[in-house]
C-alpha cells in the first residue's frame, strides 16, 4: 500500500511547478472557459496518480499566481472560471483533453437564480432512481425491446439516417430434417415415426450451429466488411414469432405515445455504460444506453415462408440524442461530463469520446457495444432541463407563473371573489365584432371567457366532454390573430390539437397554424410547412361580405331580444311577467288532474295581482274545507256528498234528509250498543270496533253454526288457532263434510 502524504502537508516547489504545469495543460489554449470545480476535480485525479494531495487552498493559491503571471485570465462569471490563449497550443496534441471540452461547462452548476418554490417544483420533474430506463435498462425481464447482433454500428448507422428503409431479420427455424441431423429429434425407419432425443434448440444456439456471429458485443469497423453487412436487414438472435412478438408490441406502444401525446419514445440505442451507483465498490452495476437515435416502425406484408408479418425500421429525422438522464445522474452524483452529440457524428467516434472521457474517470466501468431497439422516455426530462436556471428568466417575468409559485400574492378581482367569473352581458359591448368576433358556436359564457381572455385576464375553464371547450379554444385563437398575436397552443393528447386544428381549417384559417406535434415537428415537415405558408403570403384578403353578414347578424340579434323583452316584461297589472305564467299554467296542469280552463276567472283581463291571490285563496278555502269534511284520508271519494250532482236542495227535500240522517243516526246508536254487548258475550274485544259489514258476517257465522250436542271437548277447542281451524277446514273439505 502507498503511503498518503498528509493533507496538510505544504507542497514542494517542485510540486507546486508541477501542478502549475497540470493546470496548464487541463485548461485549452483556444479560450474556452474552464469552470473552477470542473478544473479541480480533474486535477485531484491526475495528483491522485502521482500520490499528491492537492488542498483547496493550494489550488486557489496556484490559480492565482498563474492568473498574476498572465498565464491564466480570470472569466467575470460569477463562479470565477478561468481561460488562456496560447497561440503554440495545439489541440491535436492534447486531443483527449479537449474532445468533451463543449461539455466541461456541463459540471458546473450554474448560479441558482431561481426561487426555491420553483426549484422544488422543478426537482419533481427529474428522476434518476433505478425506476429510470435510460439509467437502470433490463435486457431481461420484459419483450419491450429487440436486441441486434452481427452489425456494424456506424454503417448501421449511417443506412438509417440516409433514409434507408430496412428490415430485422430473425434466426431461421430449424426443419425437421436438421434437428435430425443435429441429434435434436431420432427418426425411426420401421415406423416412420419422429421422436424427440433432446429439448429444441434455442435461436442463439442455432444461430450458432449456423454459423452466426451471437454475441450482443457488435464488430467493430476495423474487420473485414461483408456482404451481410451491406444489405437491409439487421439481424436479430429470436426465432421469427418472438421477434414478431417483439416488434408488434414495440410497434403498438409507440403509436399509442404518438397518437395520445404526440411524443416518439422509440430509439433504437448505440452503445450501452455498465456503471456502478455505489461510490465505494460494484455492488448495483446497471446498464444504461448512449446514443440514442429516433426511428419508426411500420408493419408490412404477411411473410409466407415464416407465416409472420415483417416490420420496417425508418429513421424519423429528429434530432439525434444522448441520454440525458445519464448525462445529469453523472454531473450530480459524480461530477463526470458526459459528452454531447454533435453534428455527423458516428457511433464508434462517440464511444471513443466516453471512453477518453467517462472510463477515464472511471476505470472499474465498462462500454458495451450494444444496439436494442426499446421505448424510451424524455418528456418531463427536457422540461427539466427548459427550467435550468439562467434560462427561465421571461418565465419568471410572467404574472401568472409568479402566482403559481409564490412569488406574489395578487389579490383577486371583485368579479372573481367567489372562485368563479360573472359573465358579460355581450350584446352591450362596444365593437363586440372587432375585439371579441367569433368564427364557431358560442353561448353567453363561452363568449365572456373569450372577453375575459382578450383583456388578459387568467382563467380556468372546466367541463365534462361536450360542452364546447374545443370551440371556445378555437375562437379564442381566431380572436388573438385577429389583433396580431402568436399563441402557442398546448395540449396532453394529439387528439385535442386535432379536434382544434380542424375547427381552424374550416374557418380557412389553417395556413395560419403550425403544426409542431408528433412526426409534424421533423425538421424536414416544419420547413416545408413554413415554406408553403410563405408562397401564400399576400393572397389572403378582407372577405367582402363580412359587413353584411354582421348587419344581417344584428338585424337578427335585435329581433330575438325584443322577443325575449317581451317574454320577460309584466303582463298588464299582474305583477308576473309572460314567462312566469306560462311556467306556472304548466306546472299546474301536469301536477293537477283538472282543465287549468275551469278555474279562469270571468274577466280575467282586467285582474290584478290582488285579485288574483283573492280568489287564489276563495278557491283554497273551499279545497281545504271538502278535504277536513272528507276524514283523514283526505280523498274526495270518502266525502259525504261525494256523487251528489245536485246544486241546491228544496226545503221538503231537506227535511227529508234530515229525517233520515236522524234515523241513521240511531240506527248506528242502537248497532254501537249491540256490538259491545256481543263483544262481553263472545268475550273478544274486537268485536266492539267491527264495522257495520263485519257484523253482518259475524252475524250470519252464527246463525250458521249448529247448537252443542253435548260430546264437544271443548279444551281442544281452545287449542285451535287460525293456522289449525285453516287445515281443519281443508281436511273437511276433502272428507266430503262440508261443501267446496
Amino acid at each position: 500500500m502507498t503511503a498518503q502524504p498528509p493533507a496538510n502537508r505544504p507542497l514542494a516547489v517542485n510540486e507546486r511547478t508541477l501542478i502549475q504545469d497540470w493546470i496548464l495543460e487541463l485548461v485549452p489554449g483556444d479560450g474556452a472557459a474552464v469552470g473552477n470545480k470542473t478544473l479541480k476535480q480533474r486535477l485531484d485525479h491526475r495528483a491522485e496518480l502521482h500520490d499528491i494531495v492537492v488542498t483547496d487552498e493550494d489550488y486557489w493559491s496556484l490559480r492565482e499566481d498563474l492568473i498574476a503571471l498572465g498565464k491564466l485570465q480570470k472569466g467575470s462569471g460569477r463562479g470565477g472560471s478561468v481561460f488562456r490563449f496560447d497561440k503554440n497550443w495545439k489541440a491535436d496534441r492534447q486531443q483527449s483533453e479537449v474532445d468533451n471540452q463543449s461539455s466541461w461547462e456541463d459540471l458546473e452548476e450554474p448560479a441558482s437564480d431561481s426561487p426555491e418554490s420553483l426549484e422544488k417544483l422543478r426537482s419533481r420533474l427529474l428522476d434518476l432512481s433505478a425506476r429510470n430506463r435510460l439509467l437502470n435498462f433490463s435486457h431481461a425481464r420484459s419483450k419491450r425491446f429487440a436486441r441486434i447482433i452481427d452489425e456494424l454500428p456506424d454503417q448501421l448507422f449511417e443506412s438509417l439516417t440516409s433514409e434507408q428503409t430496412m428490415r430485422f431479420a430473425p434466426v431461421p427455424e430449424p426443419t425437421e430434417r436438421q434437428l435430425i441431423e443435429q441429434g435434436y429429434l431420432k427418426y425411426d425407419e420401421q415406423t416412420g415415426s419422429v421422436s424427440e432425443l433432446k429439448k429444441p434448440p434455442t435461436a442463439e444456439t442455432w444461430a450458432q450451429i449456423l454459423g452466426m456471429e451471437t454475441s450482443y458485443e457488435l464488430p467493430t469497423g476495423s474487420e473485414d466488411p461483408c456482404d451481410k453487412h451491406a444489405d437491409d436487414a439487421i439481424q436479430t438472435l429470436y426465432y421469427p414469432s418472438e421477434l414478431e412478438s417483439r416488434l408488434q408490441i414495440l410497434h403498438t406502444q409507440s403509436r399509442l405515445s404518438l397518437d395520445e401525446t404526440g411524443a416518439n419514445i422509440l430509439y433504437l440505442a448505440f452503445g450501452f455504460l455498465e456503471w456502478d451507483e455505489s461510490l465505494v465498490g460494484k455492488n448495483s452495476a446497471r446498464l444504461a444506453p448512449l446514443m440514442l437515435l429516433p426511428v419508426r416502425l411500420e408493419k408490412g406484408k404477411l411473410n409466407p415462408k415464416t407465416a409472420t408479418f415483417d416490420y420496417e425500421v425508418v429513421y424519423t429525422g429528429e434530432d439525434i440524442l444522448t441520454n440525458l438522464s445519464l448525462r445529469e445522474k453523472l454531473r450530480r452524483d459524480f461530477g463526470i461530463a458526459l459528452p454531447r452529440i454533435t453534428e455527423d457524428l458516428l457511433p464508434e467516434e462517440y464511444f471513443a469520446r466516453v471512453r477518453d472521457t467517462v472510463l477515464e474517470l472511471k476505470p472499474g466501468w465498462n462500454l458495451h457495444r450494444f444496439a436494442s431497439l426499446g421505448l424510451f422516455e424524455f418528456g418531463k426530462l427536457m422540461m427539466y432541463l427548459d427550467l435550468e436556471p439562467g434560462k427561465n428568466q421571461a418565465i419568471l417575468q410572467s404574472s401568472l407563473v409568479q402566482r403559481l409559485i409564490g412569488l406574489t400574492d395578487s389579490e383577486r378581482p371583485e368579479s372573481t371573489a367567489s372562485g368563479f367569473s360573472s359573465e358579460h352581458a355581450i350584446d352591450e359591448l362596444q365593437d363586440v365584432h372587432q375585439n371579441y368576433p367569433l368564427i364557431d358556436d358560442a353561448d353567453s359564457s363561452q363568449h365572456s371567457a373569450l372577453v375575459d381572455v382578450m383583456r388578459g385576464e387568467d382563467l380556468v375553464i372546466e367541463g365534462p366532454p361536450g360542452t364546447g371547450k374545443s370551440q371556445t379554444i378555437t375562437n379564442m385563437i381566431s380572436a388573438a390573430m385577429a389583433q396580431g398575436k402568436k399563441v402557442l397552443f398546448v395540449a396532453e393528447k394529439r387528439a385535442a390539437l386535432e379536434v382544434v386544428k380542424n375547427r381552424l381549417t374550416r374557418a380557412g384559417l389553417g395556413d395560419f397554424c403550425l403544426e409542431l406535434h408528433s412526426h409534424k415537428s421533423q425538421k424536414s415537415a416544419v420547413a416545408t410547412s413554413i415554406g408553403q405558408r410563405i408562397s401564400n403570403r399576400g393572397s389572403h384578403r378582407q372577405p367582402r361580405q363580412l359587413n353584411d353578414l354582421i348587419n344581417n347578424y344584428e338585424r337578427l340579434k335585435q329581433q330575438l331580444n325584443e322577443h325575449v323583452r317581451q317574454l320577460h316584461a309584466l303582463h298588464a297589472s299582474t305583477g308576473l311577467t309572460a314567462h312566469q305564467i306560462l311556467m306556472q299554467a304548466t306546472r299546474l296542469r301536469e301536477s293537477l288532474a283538472i282543465r287549468p280552463t275551469d278555474f279562469h276567472p270571468a274577466n280575467a283581463a282586467n285582474l290584478d295581482k290582488n285579485q288574483i291571490h283573492e280568489q287564489a285563496g276563495y278557491f283554497a278555502h273551499i279545497y281545504t274545507k271538502t278535504a277536513e269534511e272528507a276524514g283523514q284520508t283526505g280523498q274526495l271519494e270518502t266525502h259525504p256528498w261525494f256523487g251528489c250532482t245536485k246544486t241546491q236542495i228544496s226545503g221538503l227535500e231537506q227535511s227529508d234528509i234530515l229525517r233520515q240522517l236522524k234515523n241513521a243516526v240511531t240506527a248506528l246508536d242502537e248497532l254501537n250498543v249491540a256490538r259491545t254487548q256481543a263483544s262481553g258475550e263472545l268475550q273478544t274485544a274486537e268485536v266492539a270496533t267491527f264495522s257495520p259489514d263485519a257484523i253482518r258476517h259475524l252475524a250470519d257465522a252464527l246463525s250458521a253454526m249448529p247448537m252443542p250436542k253435548g260430546d264437544e271437548d271443548w279444551d281442544l277447542i281452545n287449542r285451535l288457532d287460525t293456522a289449525s281451524c285453516e287445515s281443519l277446514q281443508d281436511w273437511l273439505v276433502g272428507m266430503g263434510v262440508l261443501p267446496r
